[in-house]
């Protein structure tokens, strides 16, 4: 026993000429059972984080192959349980947050925010949704009947596609002149600019054509009636050309996209990656999404565990009045990569679902509603939204199956 210690002392202190000394007396039976204890334990002292993850990834390969085959995410007990807590967390923040002045206008909220938080809240919202309809037409730009991110700043794509989304999960019709806006704002080739910049390639944005596509594709049946029919059409085929441009600019069929295809700097966001495959389940765009998906989970970004991770554009834009302006939109990563990644589970092979399984089960830890996540309204809704997507699509416990 004492030269087996003595020999795995000197393997992982990397002395193998004299490892290999302790063993040169031995029969080739025992030198290769030195030698098999020997890689192993180098492996170990080298690698142990790795070693430690496979192994967990193995263990969660074994859960999914037993578990029923329903497609939805068997996260463990203690999993929901974390899930669970970290939603009721957020949902008190966020319903005392709009419950103040004016939805919390006096606070630093503005129609973007309010928009966020309501998505986020869903049915738990405190505030009826007529009063949020009554805070979006108040504050309704006059000239583009459109939102701005603040009132001094320009008409924003992203502002009023969450907005218009916030209006259709509410089960709320959005006015025509909206639906008109967003129509006649749209390019050709399919894409809309974030703000009202000139008609060339380089202001095409992938983030606004995806927010103004979900609030298309949403509003499609509320909009729709007899007397409105040409008026659908033209709904249904921005959402098939805006999809067409999305299409042609993923990065080389990784499941990924830019901010900006045609300007620089440009960034290959995951973010807005996981935006575009959350807009295409949403919108039942089939076309090429069992393909996307699996690109999707190819790449997952297993390091991404701090919800206040964002990508920042930074995009230089040419708007039609002259003036030179920037893209400062921040794209919080984890919130949309864990969308995504639950609209990409089922259809998912066992490998792809352990690897997104055990990075799920990582991040639900206390840390993840971090104060600079809670004390930020716009972070928070966004992770809000993320959770209760992934409880939602979380299979039932036995006790569960039960009772049911």
């Amino acid at each position: 026993m004492k030269d087996v210690f003595r020999f795995l002392f000197l393997v992982v202190t990397f002395r193998f000429r004299n490892a290999f000394d302790v063993v040169s007396h031995l029969k080739l039976g025992s030198k290769l059972a030195f030698l098999g204890l020997g890689i192993g334990s180098y492996f170990v002292h080298q690698y142990p984080t790795e070693l430690y993850t496979y192994g967990e990834r193995g263990y969660y390969a074994a859960v999914l192959a037993t578990a029923q085959k329903s497609g939805a995410i068997p996260l463990s007990k203690r999993g929901r349980q974390r899930l669970a807590e970290l939603i009721e967390i957020l949902e008190n923040d966020l319903s005392t947050e709009i419950q103040r002045s004016e939805l919390g206008v006096e606070h630093g909220y503005n129609t973007w925010q309010v928009a966020q938080t309501v998505v986020a809240l869903g049915e738990t919202s405190p505030v009826a949704p007529k009063t949020v309809q009554d805070f979006f037409e108040k504050n309704l730009d006059g000239v583009c009947r459109c939102w701005r991110e603040t009132p001094e700043k320009p008409p924003h794509t992203g502002a009023t596609g969450w907005t218009v989304y916030a209006l259709s999960r509410m089960g709320l019709k959005a006015p025509p002149e909206i639906i008109a806006y967003l129509l006649t704002l749209q390019s050709r080739d399919g894409w809309w600019p974030l703000l009202p910049a000139k008609p060339e390639p380089r202001s095409a944005s992938t983030y606004a054509t995806a927010w103004a596509t979900l609030a298309l594709c949403t509003q499609l049946p509320l909009q729709q009636s007899a007397e409105s029919s040409a008026d659908t059409e033209k709904i249904k085929f921005a959402i098939h050309n805006a999809f067409n441009w999305l299409e042609k600019n993923e990065v080389a069929q990784s499941g990924r996209w830019p901010d900006y295809p045609a300007n620089r700097p440009s960034i290959k966001s995951v973010s807005i990656s996981g935006l575009i495959l959350h807009v295409m389940q949403q919108c039942n765009h089939e076309r090429v999404r069992a393909r996307l998906q699996s690109a999707w989970l190819d790449n997952l970004a297993l390091d991404v565990t701090n919800a206040d991770t964002s990508e920042i554009s930074n995009t230089t834009l040419n708007l039609k009045n002259g003036v030179l302006d920037f893209d400062r939109t921040r794209h919080y990563v984890l919130q949309w990569q864990l969308v995504a990644t639950v609209d990409a589970f089922a259809g998912a092979s066992l490998q792809h679902r352990a690897a997104a399984l055990q990075w799920i089960e990582w991040i639900l830890m206390p840390e993840l509603v971090s104060p600079e996540v809670r004390n930020q309204n716009w972070v928070s809704a966004e992770l809000l939204y993320a959770l209760k997507y992934l409880q939602a699509h979380v299979a039932a416990s036995a006790d569960e199956r039960a009772g049911s």
